[in-house]
């Protein structure tokens, strides 16, 4: 094997490490795990805000109706002053304070029932908001474990791909130039411009070659490609 086509199979062999590493960058677990985790939070979160403006809007109403139960316990209070005051005589006047209290109990009543079914609505909510909470906390915590695994891996990927593009120019800088372009323009084709022969058989498009072949490319110092794919060959050697 010439010293050029030694040179041009490191390259590949680089450029075939580097598609590796980027590819592994772009699909480590991690992203799709930390997008999930995202979605999620998203979701719950939408959830929490929906539920403490629920939790504001109930309390809103209790504290409205508690304002309304104050003023009818005054206004309770004041037509019992009157019954039983002394100051009003007449049978029909008393019955009518009569009336008019079992009117305003009764009506006290379904207020007390309306702002008991409100407190145990914003006990619900508080619940399930102190719930959404941890949630979202334990979320941040699992994204935060993720994004830190994430970040070293592709640190490590970095800095092999820094070595790798570092030996890669020292290479292509003392490569034949016209043979550096004709490799480029087949990875341009196809990934793997330079590939192996062994046993007579292409290792990038596995066809076996003709024998003729074989004999013209194994005696010579040319270039050889191969002529069903056209990627260039080198010998592999069987120890």
């Amino acid at each position: 094997m010439s010293e050029q086509l030694i040179l041009l199979k490191e390259i590949q062999d680089i450029d075939s490490r580097r598609d590796g590493l980027l590819l592994r960058k772009k699909s480590l677990p991690h992203v799709k795990k930390m997008n999930d985790l995202k979605r999620e939070f998203t979701k719950l979160k939408r959830v929490y805000y929906l539920k403490r403006a629920q939790l504001e809007d109930e309390t809103n109403k209790q504290t409205k109706l508690e304002g309304k139960l104050e003023i009818l316990t005054e206004k309770i209070d004041k037509e019992d002053k009157k019954l039983y005051g002394g100051s009003i005589k007449n049978p029909k006047e008393l019955l009518d304070i009569q009336n008019e209290i079992k009117s305003l109990k009764e009506k006290k009543d379904d207020f007390e029932l309306d702002l008991l079914e409100i407190m145990e609505k914003i006990d619900g909510l508080k619940s399930d908001l102190e719930n959404l909470v941890g949630s979202l906390k334990k979320i941040k915590k699992e994204n935060g474990i993720e994004m830190s695994e994430y970040n070293q891996i592709v640190s490590e990927i970095d800095e092999e791909l820094k070595m790798k593009s570092k030996r890669w120019n020292e290479l292509t800088s003392i490569l034949d130039k016209s043979l550096f372009s004709m490799y480029e323009l087949l990875r341009k084709k196809n990934s793997l411009a330079v590939v192996g022969l062994k046993d007579g058989v292409c290792q990038g498009c596995h066809v076996k070659l003709p024998a003729k072949e074989l004999d013209k490319g194994l005696n010579s110092d040319k270039l050889w490609r191969c002529s069903n794919c056209e990627r260039i060959l080198v010998t592999i050697d069987d120890k």
